[in-house]
């Protein structure tokens, strides 16, 4: 595949400042910015989410400053700018036209617009990557300018990773009180007066730095670190004395995200880095073999901060020299949950155990469908901090009052009658359940241990719990109900799923995610839901695949479909997926012509290899990680950059041909016979 690039040819030319501000800022500042904002959880949000207020103090304002700039330069360039054709415009205007179309039809056209209250990624902001990349593919014409970008990033992602080393070790800035002071907004703090960032406890030697997720992250640190160990690799003059620390910064902070996304993007973007370099490995071999044992070392220099905790050794040993656990049902291997009128069956390790309500009594029964003896403990008090889960979800227990009712008909009256007794104990098998309070439900034979469950008979709750995985089951007028994250007694259902049979748990359950995503391509071939919607239309209600996956089980909530290219077919449909893999493979084949043989003679041809692998390392960890606002923007403007580098190269390559024609020619002219007789001894 080819590159038709519109050939600009590079003029020495005064730098213009404000664009160089602009983009400096969209790459430098946008992924800096951390400021309090207060989002109202309401409507469809509410709905899905939850009715709350919660703070927002890594996505908002963020969004709102990458429209702002991007807009600001688009402006800018078109009054001082002529467009020239160029093939890379095409994919550009593609994506944008899906994204408005996907927004004007979206079922929640404010969301698709404004984005999701979690993350502020709509449309707006969507159009303004667009703009990000081209103009920086437009607006980088020289060598002087793609220096100057290049050092405002630099700069930018050395301050992140001062930053994060010192989150690392336990000296989050975030979290002090002149952040608190910077960060909270006088009128934040008179709606909330209670807020104090101060007081928050981050997670010690985890690194998240201004994007809230070690996750992102480590998506932001591999570009960074297959750029600098480039630079570094490269870079003949002073400048790598400079560049050897940045890299070895960077690979600390990638280290300390725990991103095992980013560490595999970030590992092989170095073996591209190593397979395009083979030649000038040689000359440079004390330089890579010092970045290499400082690499192998690096991971003991940070254990020795981490006290005897052993952070990132079991990091790289759980999460890299380990295979990835694919195997479904983690926790507590739940298989299954079928509800009824008067019973309900649940599945552990493939042994099926009912529970059935007859009359006054609740009886158990086996795998093999015998009678299982239990007695009832009141007020057990094994809880460490609530002595009631049911307390510790807000939602549940506010909607508790109104889902509680007698199971129905006759048993109606003998539930009133068992709870007017007040009998607390009771053994063999359960004789007055429905008495009060909370109660541990006692198994003495061996068959039942390992169970965790907890009865409140006030309001016809069982709680059922194993191996971390719990859920809460209520008996109502129309028989047995899930009380799900609400607080509301639902029915349970198998979704449609694609793939991933068997190892759902694939890359931290991104198999249960992805199995559940796939079939909503369906609708999502011409236009997509919108986007920033993936929440509204994701099956949720899918308590049961949860439960088999997850701790939280029905208490977890997807929000994204933690895979990019997923991200982007869901939001604006497969053709604008196919227009950004045309963009993505034309570069990177482009590159690749350009870079393979080069002697990487300057610093453009050294940055643009290095930006090729940015870009390598940050479309791999896509696999596995999201758009979100903090980065992409980085993203797409190194992608800009990129494209902008492999035309300044191979302007100034013909340039170079041009001038050398011209000079023989010349020689020629003026001297032939000496030409003749150089060309006689060769």
């Amino acid at each position: 595949m080819s590159e038709p690039l519109q050939e600009k040819p590079v003029l020495s030319r005064p730098v213009s400042v404000l664009p160089l501000l602009l983009l400096g800022a969209i790459i430098g500042l946008l992924p800096m910015i951390v400021y309090m904002r207060l989002v109202t959880f309401d409507g469809v949000a509410g709905e899905t989410y939850g009715p709350s207020i919660q703070g927002d103090l890594f996505s908002f304002y963020k969004s709102v400053w990458t429209c702002i700039l991007a807009a600001t330069a688009l402006v800018w360039y078109r009054c001082n700018r002529v467009t020239t054709a160029n093939w890379y415009h095409r994919p550009l205007a593609i994506y944008s036209f899906f994204v408005i179309v996907s927004t004007v039809f979206a079922d929640h056209w404010q969301i698709a617009f404004f984005g999701d209250p979690h993350r502020h990624e709509g449309m707006l902001v969507h159009l303004s990557y667009m703009s990000i990349i081209f103009l920086f593919i437009n607006l980088t014409e020289t060598r002087r300018e793609l220096e100057i970008l290049l050092g405002m990033l630099l700069v930018s992602a050395t301050i992140l990773a001062v930053a994060g080393i010192g989150q690392f070790l336990g000296a989050n800035f975030l979290y002090s009180e002149m952040a608190d002071w910077l960060i909270v907004p006088d009128k934040v703090r008179q709606l909330q007066p209670d807020i104090n960032l101060s007081r928050l406890k981050g997670s010690m030697h985890s690194i998240f730095l201004t994007f809230g997720n070690g996750n992102f992250t480590g998506s932001y640190m591999a570009m960074l670190f297959a750029l600098t160990f480039s630079l570094a690799l490269l870079v003949r003059s002073r400048l790598k004395f400079a560049l050897i620390p940045i890299n070895l910064l960077i690979f600390c902070n990638l280290l300390g995200s725990k991103s095992r996304a980013g560490f595999l993007g970030a590992v092989i973007a170095g073996l591209v880095l190593l397979a395009f370099l083979w030649r000038e490995i040689w000359p440079r071999k004390r330089r890579l073999a010092l970045l290499l044992c400082c690499f192998c070392l690096m991971p003991f220099v940070m254990d020795a901060f981490t006290w005897q905790e052993k952070e990132v050794p079991r990091f790289l040993e759980t999460s890299i020299a380990r295979p990835v656990s694919v195997k479904s049902g983690l926790f507590g291997n739940f298989q299954d949950l079928k509800l009824a009128t008067d019973s309900f069956t649940f599945v552990f390790d493939d042994l099926k155990t009912e529970v059935r309500l007859n009359g006054e009594q609740l009886e158990f029964y086996d795998h093999k469908g015998e009678l299982v003896p239990y007695s009832l403990l009141p007020n057990p008090n094994l809880r460490t901090e609530n002595k009631s889960p049911l307390a510790s979800f807000t939602a549940l227990a506010s909607g508790v009052s109104s889902i509680f009712q007698p199971v129905s008909g006759s048993q109606a009256a003998t539930v009133a009658a068992a709870a007017a007794t007040g009998n607390q104990t009771a053994s063999g098998t359960g004789s007055g359940f429905f008495a009060s309070k909370e109660y541990l439900v006692l198994f003495p034979e061996k068959k039942m241990r390992g169970f965790l469950i907890y009865a409140w008979p006030e309001h016809n709750v069982l709680e059922i719990g194993r191996g971390g995985v719990s859920f809460y089951v209520v008996a109502t007028g129309s028989g047995f109900k899930l009380i799900n994250q609400f607080g509301k007694a639902v029915d349970v259902q198998e979704v449609e799923t694609l793939g991933f049979a068997g190892c759902q748990g694939l890359g931290s359950n991104r198999g249960y995610i992805w199995s559940r995503t796939l079939p909503m391509l369906k609708k999502a071939l011409l236009i997509g839901y919108g986007p920033d919607t993936f929440a509204f239309h994701f099956p949720n209600h899918d308590y049961l695949g949860k439960l088999r996956v997850w701790p939280g089980g029905i208490f977890t909530m997807i929000e994204k479909p933690h895979n990019l290219y997923l991200q982007i077919a869901i939001n604006s449909g497969v053709i604008s997926l196919l227009a950004i893999l045309a963009l993505f493979a034309v570069y990177l084949h482009a590159s690749a012509k350009i870079y393979w043989k080069c002697r990487f003679e300057n610093f453009s041809e050294m940055s643009g290899l290095g930006i090729m692998a940015a870009i390598v390392a940050y479309l791999v960890a896509a696999f596995f990680n999201d758009s979100i606002v903090g980065i992409a923007p980085v993203f797409w403007g190194l992608l800009g950059m990129g494209i902008a580098a492999n035309r300044i190269n191979l302007d100034c390559k013909k340039q170079l041909k041009r001038v050398e024609a011209e000079t023989i020619m010349q020689i020629d002219q003026s001297e032939p016979e000496t030409i003749c007789h150089r060309k006689s001894e060769s």
